[in-house]
């Protein structure tokens, strides 16, 4: 997600908005280009199977602040890494890495992730059966995504989508995801316990995986996607995962399975988290899920303006490579108006690039961040991400510059490749997290983020709710070719959601962004399965395809997808609302810690179940719910000190429809 932005007159007040302010660095020809560099020297790294990071970290005489600086995830001594096996040795790495401690320990196909301490990382790569041993590709967040805790969340906010949506006539229907479980993926839910039973489900309806680690309280971002979810389906059961690598988010996607969740909404995705192809980890995962019959929403991306991607040019033949094949070897972030914008001191600057070589790769790209030094007026290395790629099994096309803050003065920053060696025929890509700020030299095509390639994935494009035109930022199709060509791909995204809306994650018109968008298809999809339990995810998504406004030219296309969301007509006549029971009553008005009481009601018309709910207070917040078959039930409650225990019921029925809730009964419980 990102704020909307103008270019043009209005371009310096935009800029101001979005933390930028405008650099004296026209993008002259001069000023576009860097030296050569003569003899670059050999790379040498001690341990082979180690990617860069991980070298730096065994020879830093503070391994606790080189970690922390690097940005790397650690427990005490021992930082987060992938072990990645060689094809039929997982087993016998997994034994390893088990019986030397390597903590947290998760697994997605060949590749496990856990915590390692020195001694381990080195004993690690000495395995034979180990491939490579590296940190994770972090997703990493837009600058707007790290303002934690800057609101209170109190109160409550409805999204203004549900109306374009024809929500309410399917609320009115009686149908609000009942009988649904829906998972939310994201990298934190920040603030959320303030929430339940307002702007989310009650406690009892809203599980957590136990298992991440990454920190619920990373990020207010899956706070808000959880909010738009729970406004288009306030009686679904919510499952949110806060994670941060591909790792974690294939076993969050086998837990909530576990749990039979069946429509999973991820605003979430990564330049170098596959080939852009539709194919890699997480691609599998996706489409594993959906072939089992489960819906996926995923966020397109929200790059469009910070992405490029084209084919190795070098004319002058100084290694350096050309984004616009006239020599201008230096990307600058710009305020879209022809001139670089300065990055204000100590802001973090997320950035990934890719190349088409995803087996075995024999090119070697170094990635550079550069920045404008005024003092000399010639853009100046600031940082770079240099691993080898030489061929080896198990090394991957990409260089990532990640959590590399800026200097202590504002100046203007920009992004170039090198050629350390390899054949050139290459075609590559990259993107950064400015993505409100356009790239001098901006490629719009091709701007999705795995996992939004996955061919079971619903990729979801943003319109502004009040205008309904496409977010300027909104990733545009289509997907990769084979192996990360880019050429061959296929028409994405897939749908057009909302953005501009409000939550209290953010605040009033301040939730935006595919982020924003994809929820509100996730929400959608959960409300059509809670009207038509039966529905597969993929009769789910032909049904909002098929039920999609289009707004491009006629059928799919790489800015809206199908269209715009919009559901049909409520199937209101399939599931009328069945009567409420009557009479409920206890065989015990005060009972004893632990001891056993009958609860008993009057049958309901048209009731194929029952809910019944019981909480310590007459407003029933935090309520634990429990199904119930019949007209009664036994019940037990344990405590440790006097309280009142408040019982009511509600009758269900197996098409969705629940009726109004019984007379209250309390029972006094003693300890």
């Amino acid at each position: 997600m990102v704020r909307g932005r103008r270019f043009g007159l209005a371009s310096l007040f935009f800029a101001l908005l979005s933390g930028f302010v405008e650099a004296e660095v026209p993008l002259y020809e001069a000023k576009a280009r860097l030296g050569p560099v003569a003899s670059p020297p050999v790379k040498k790294a001690r341990w082979a199977k180690l990617d860069r990071t991980l070298n730096a970290w065994l020879e830093a005489q503070e391994a606790r602040k080189f970690a922390q600086q690097a940005g790397l995830r650690s427990d005490g001594d021992a930082v987060q890494v992938y072990v990645v096996a060689a094809q039929g040795a997982e087993e016998k790495v997994q034994t390893f890495l088990t019986e030397r401690g390597c903590t947290k320990l998760l697994r997605a196909e060949n590749i496990f992730q856990c915590f390692a301490d020195a001694p381990l990382v080195r004993a690690a790569a000495e395995q034979p059966e180990v491939l490579v041993v590296r940190v994770p590709s972090y997703y990493r967040p837009a600058p707007w995504e790290t303002q934690i805790g800057l609101r209170a969340l109190t109160g409550s906010m409805t999204t203004e989508a549900l109306t374009a949506m024809n929500v309410p006539a399917w609320h009115s229907a009686g149908i609000q995801g009942q009988g649904v479980k829906v998972g939310i993926i994201d990298g934190g839910f920040t603030g959320y316990q303030a929430l339940l039973g307002s702007d989310l489900p009650p406690a009892d309806r809203f599980m957590i995986w136990p298992d991440g680690t990454a920190n619920m309280a990373d990020t207010e971002h899956g706070t808000m996607c959880a909010e738009i979810v729970y406004d288009i389906v306030p009686q679904a059961t919510m499952y949110v995962a806060a994670t941060v690598t591909e790792v974690d988010i294939v076993n969050a996607v086998q837990w909530m399975q576990s749990q039979g969740v069946k429509v999973i909404t991820m605003s979430q995705g990564w330049l170098s988290w596959g080939p852009g192809d539709g194919t890699g980890t997480l691609a599998t995962a996706v489409n594993n899920f959906v072939s089992s019959g489960g819906f996926w929403a995923n966020s397109a991306g929200n790059s469009r303006l910070a992405h490029w991607q084209g084919s190795w040019v070098d004319n002058d033949g100084d290694g350096w490579l050309e984004f616009d094949g006239t020599g201008r070897e230096v990307n600058c972030v710009t305020d879209g108006a022809g001139n670089c914008v300065n990055i204000p001191a100590q802001k973090r600057i997320f950035a990934s690039l890719v190349w088409n070589q995803w087996n075995n790769p024999q090119t070697d790209l170094d990635f550079y961040i550069v920045k404008w030094d005024a003092s000399s007026s010639q853009w100046v290395v600031f940082g770079k991400s240099a691993d080898t790629q030489n061929g080896q099994v198990g090394q991957r096309p990409v260089e990532e510059n990640f959590d590399v803050a800026t200097t202590d003065q504002e100046t203007a920053y920009g992004f170039a490749v090198k050629l350390y060696s390899g054949p050139t025929n290459v075609q590559l890509e990259f993107f950064n997290r400015f993505d409100n700020n356009p790239l001098a030299v901006n490629v719009q095509e091709g701007s999705l983020t795995p996992p939004a390639d996955a061919s079971g994935a619903v990729a979801t494009a943003a319109l502004h709710v009040a205008t309904l035109d496409l977010e300027p930022y909104s990733s545009k199709g289509p997907t990769n070719g084979p192996g990360g060509a880019l050429t061959g791909g296929s028409v994405k995204p897939d749908l057009s959601g909302y953005a501009q809306v409000s939550c209290n994650a953010y605040g009033a018109n301040q939730c935006s962004g595919t982020s924003a968008a994809s929820p509100h298809v996730g929400g959608a999809a959960a409300l059509v399965l809670s009207g038509y339990p039966t529905y597969s995810g993929s009769q789910i998504r032909s049904y909002l395809e098929s039920n999609a406004q289009d707004m491009g030219p006629g059928g799919k296309d790489n800015d809206y997808g199908y269209g715009r969301l919009r559901l049909g007509t409520p199937p209101a006549s399939t599931c009328s609302t069945p009567g409420t029971p009557s009479g409920l009553a206890s065989s015990k008005s005060s009972v004893l810690s632990g001891e056993t009481f009958t609860l008993s009601w009057a049958a309901a018309s048209l009731a194929d179940s029952y809910e019944l709910q019981f909480a310590n207070n007459s407003g029933f917040s935090g309520a634990q719910s429990y199904d119930i078959a019949g007209t009664s039930t036994g019940f037990q409650v344990t405590t440790t000190s006097a309280m009142t225990a408040y019982f009511r019921v509600r009758a269900k029925r197996t098409c969705g429809a629940t009726g109004n809730w019984s007379n209250t009964v309390q029972v006094s419980v003693s300890p």
